[in-house]
């Protein structure tokens, strides 16, 4: 925190994020209002994810431009656009257009971002930065969500999505004054900086093949957000309830990513990624039988400590990348984490029309244990690599 850069880029990227929820929520109400669908309804809320695909794709243009001035640009552009989606609140398909437009603005901002802090930090203190962002993140999503319901059934869709544009113009502010120009590094040639450049590089490394495996996880965790509304409405409904069930799972987040980073020293907390992962879908399946809200909530949030897995396994993934091109690695982690995600609410949300939102969670978190199961053999065995005195007390 002793850092001004950081300090401006998580203040920034917490109050804006807190806007998102709103407007995620506002989106909810207003899709599932006027549809009654859950797979209208999740297929709005991929829109909020899938369109960061294309983001990701343009994260290096963070090692191309300077990164504060792209971080501004970035936040004014999504504040337009969330104008814009304020004036036409009314219409569902608009907003949903316009939102996935805002969505994919944010992949350079995340790069940039993703990459100052990495320049200026290192070592441990990267780590407890990168740890600390994430909990922030994660905190600033369940308050987002909690007040989002409030703010939503009190005073409407509309001001929840001014609220999120305000919430950029902010950030931009942060950010200029905050942070600066940012020169970018010119220590790579740009014809190395794009997409599939970084795709190829991040491939050809055993180990950032093993963490993106554990991000491709997402798509399994993220089902509940993309289904808040249905499962909502099947135990008593309101925007108050959606809001509550969408904070659990970045609440048990928090809590699992900050256990393991206060109680626990970088060699554990690397060796907990497997059994987390694993760990992350089987409090889902007890949703089957779509238990009452106080005991959706606590499964949920146990599942959220589970997933406190991408946490570790993201900041090994950006320290380990190249300065030099280290917003295009950036970029690619979104894409892959955001691409799986969109797919998965699309799919859990077509499922919830025909077995329901209960039976659809408990699935999801089935599959997403049985799918962790070779990710977490291959880290473990890269770990085994890496370290081969490492204990075999991890193997799953």
């Amino acid at each position: 925190m002793a850092d001004r850069a950081f300090r401006c880029i998580l203040i920034a990227a917490i109050q804006s994020l807190v806007g998102d929820q709103i407007a995620r929520v506002a989106l909810t109400v207003l899709v599932f209002t006027s549809t009654g669908s859950a797979a209208a309804t999740a297929g709005a809320y991929a829109l909020t994810l899938l369109p960061g695909l294309a983001g990701g794709m343009l994260g290096h243009l963070a090692d191309r431009w300077p990164r504060g001035t792209l971080m501004v640009g970035c936040d004014l552009l999504r504040g337009g656009l969330l104008l814009l989606a304020g004036l036409f609140a009314s219409s569902p398909a608009i907003v949903c257009f316009v939102l996935a437009l805002v969505v994919m603005a944010g992949g350079p901002f995340q790069s940039a971002g993703a990459s100052v802090v990495a320049d200026r930090l290192s070592g441990e203190a990267f780590r407890s930065a990168n740890t600390l962002r994430q909990i922030c993140i994660q905190s600033a999503q369940v308050i987002g969500f909690g007040v989002g319901g409030v703010v939503v059934s009190a005073v409407g869709a509309r001001s929840g999505l001014l609220i999120d544009a305000l919430s950029f113009f902010v950030s931009a502010a942060i950010v200029h004054f905050g942070i600066g120009r940012q020169p970018r590094d010119d220590s790579a040639h740009d014809s190395k900086r794009s997409f599939r450049a970084g795709l190829r590089a991040v491939l050809a490394d055993q180990g950032q093949r093993v963490r993106l495996g554990v991000f491709c996880l997402l798509g399994f965790w993220i089902v509940p957000e993309g289904l808040a509304g249905p499962y909502a409405a099947s135990v008593g409904g309101g925007s108050v309830r959606i809001g509550v069930l969408l904070t659990a799972v970045p609440a048990g987040f928090a809590v699992g990513s900050l256990v393991f980073k206060q109680l626990s020293s970088a060699r554990i907390s690397r060796r907990a990624v497997a059994p987390l992962a694993v760990f992350a879908g089987l409090p889902m399946i007890a949703l089957v039988g779509t238990p009452p809200l106080p005991v959706a909530v606590v499964l949920l949030m146990l599942s959220g400590i589970g997933t406190s897995a991408f946490a570790i396994a993201l900041t090994e993934y950006i320290e380990t990348a190249p300065s030099a091109n280290r917003g295009q690695a950036v970029g690619v982690s979104q894409s892959v984490g955001l691409l799986v995600q969109g797919v998965g609410v699309i799919v859990g949300g077509a499922l919830a029309e025909g077995i329901g939102p209960g039976r659809t969670l408990a699935l999801a978190g089935l599959a997403a244990s049985v799918v962790a199961l070779p990710v977490a053999r291959a880290r473990i065995r890269w770990l085994r690599r890496e370290s081969p005195q490492m204990p075999a007390t991890v193997v799953v």
